[in-house]
């Protein structure tokens, strides 16, 4: 039905007379807005049941509910509507035209009005376009986050607003960017790391100075100065630190290992014998690694590691074999010459029997004598002592008149290889601090007994003399060999 609506929604403006205009809610709808209805009637001073038959008229978008904004209105009706601006059923037909036109002049003026702030009203109006849900100062048309009041605005159209600013929610930090969103480290590079759609990853969304990581090993390829978590090998994802910075990482199972990390001149070590191959004079050699003379041959088993002439001792008398006129000869002497062609000859002597004359006293408390033996060399054989004749004794036996084998008395030490005569003396001694001590084993007042003998390879004699009754006397036999 068109024409003009009273103010108060009940009557109707036909264009001749005023009928009764048909209610746009039910009771119903009427009903489940009584609370809202309650609430304006006590805040504009209607009576409620005055303002629920008002508010029947004024479903305005014929939605079957009625807001607080359309109750608003019906209780503005009911005070600002006189109840001479029109005519009601019973009125008299004899009032004038003037007054119907003015009635509906009214009306038509109040509903526009109210029709009009209720569609341009951003809290309340229907139309897209001015409606703003949030609040934030943006229709919903043009609010790409109508529930949210700090963004509007998705350039990209990933589901984050353009709107940085600290207060902010739902933010954006690559605006141009639908892959990308947030940026935990600040550093430009986004956090979503879903390598089948998005851009601008950062691999480390925790650092600032790392975003890259090409070789996937969990270090960046950004080797800035301030930089952390560097890799120095971006393209190789089983080494990332080079302590030394030979180019060759530390991780030593890994592709180009450097088995020396803290030495910038090694990195390989082919032989495992601990020495670079840089170093290492012979690197497939766990043997051997340095070579002092330069001659090839490896300190190690260089018998002369620095004589560039000699390396090898075959036979071990401290002469080399290129140089060694006898190189399987061990005491470097030819075999014509030498006493003892196998090695080095030294001279023995071993005492098999040493007697003593036991009815005599030896000390002054009567015991028996302790007993070694002299050897005493006659360099110039001359059969005299001298103070420079070197000389050699044995052990001692104390408090006996007998020496045998068992014992193992015996005096060793070593002579020149090409020696032919060899001079000595063999002299018997007691230790006791008594007078006269020297056991006096030959005649007369002498006590050195004199030897010359001579010499030759597998040598081996007996030394024996007896005598008796002579002052301490002494049988011997000491056995003289050469070995």
């Amino acid at each position: 039905m068109t024409g003009t609506l009273s103010p108060d929604g009940k009557w109707l403006w036909d264009g001749k007379e005023w009928i009764p205009a048909p209610p746009t809610a039910t009771p119903q709808v009427v009903e489940s807005a009584q609370s809202t209805i309650e609430q304006v009637a006590k805040s504009t001073n209607t009576p409620v049941q005055e303002l629920s038959q008002m508010a029947q008229h004024y479903d305005i978008n014929q939605d079957n509910t009625l807001s607080e904004y359309e109750v608003q209105l019906a209780a503005s009706a009911y005070h600002s509507s006189p109840s001479n601006l029109y005519y009601s059923k019973t009125s008299s037909p004899s009032n004038s035209n003037r007054n119907k036109i003015i009635a509906s002049i009214s009306v038509a003026v109040l509903l526009i009005v109210s029709t009009s702030v209720w569609m341009l009203s951003p809290e309340y109006s229907p139309l897209s376009s001015v409606h703003d849900e949030d609040g934030d100062g943006y229709p919903d048309s043009d609010d790409d986050f109508k529930l949210n009041p700090t963004q509007w605005k998705d350039s990209d159209g990933d589901g984050y607003g353009d709107n940085q600013e600290l207060s902010a929610t739902q933010i954006d930090y690559f605006i141009d960017n639908p892959t990308q969103w947030n940026d935990t480290d600040g550093d430009g590079y986004g956090d979503n790391q879903n390598l089948f759609v998005a851009t601008q990853i950062d691999y480390f969304i925790d650092n600032p100075t790392q975003w890259n990581d090409t070789d996937g090993d969990g270090y960046g390829d950004n080797w800035g100065s301030n930089a952390t978590q560097v890799d120095d090998f971006p393209d190789d994802p089983t080494q990332w630190n080079d302590t030394d910075g030979d180019g060759y990482g530390d991780n030593p199972s890994g592709w180009f290992g450097d088995a020396f990390p803290n030495d910038v001149t090694e990195w390989e070590d082919s032989d495992d014998d601990g020495y670079g191959d840089n170093g290492d004079v012979f690197p497939n050699d766990v043997t051997e690694w340095e070579d002092s003379d330069d001659d090839g041959y490896g300190d190690n088993g260089d018998v002369f590691p620095n004589d560039v002439t000699e390396w090898e001792d075959s036979d071990d008398d401290g002469y080399g074999d290129n140089g060694d006129a006898f190189p399987n000869d061990s005491d470097g002497i030819g075999n014509n010459k030498d006493l003892l062609d196998d090695g080095d000859a030294w001279v023995g002597f071993s005492a098999l029997s040493i007697t003593t004359e036991t009815s005599q006293s030896y000390d002054l408390f009567g015991n028996a004598p302790d007993i070694f033996f002299w050897i005493i060399i006659d360099d110039d054989c001359d059969s005299q002592y001298n103070e420079n004749d070197l000389y050699h004794h044995s052990d001692y036996k104390l408090d006996s008149h007998i020496v045998d084998s068992s014992d193992s008395m015996g005096i060793g030490y070593d002579i020149d290889d090409d020696a032919i005569l060899h001079c000595f003396a063999l002299v018997i001694w007691d230790s006791d601090d008594s007078e006269d001590d020297l056991l006096d084993y030959v005649s007369g007042e002498g006590y050195h007994y004199w030897f010359t003998e001579y010499l030759y390879d597998g040598m081996s004699k007996t030394i024996q003399y007896t005598n008796s009754g002579e002052y301490k006397c002494a049988s011997i036999e000491i056995e003289f060999f050469i070995w």
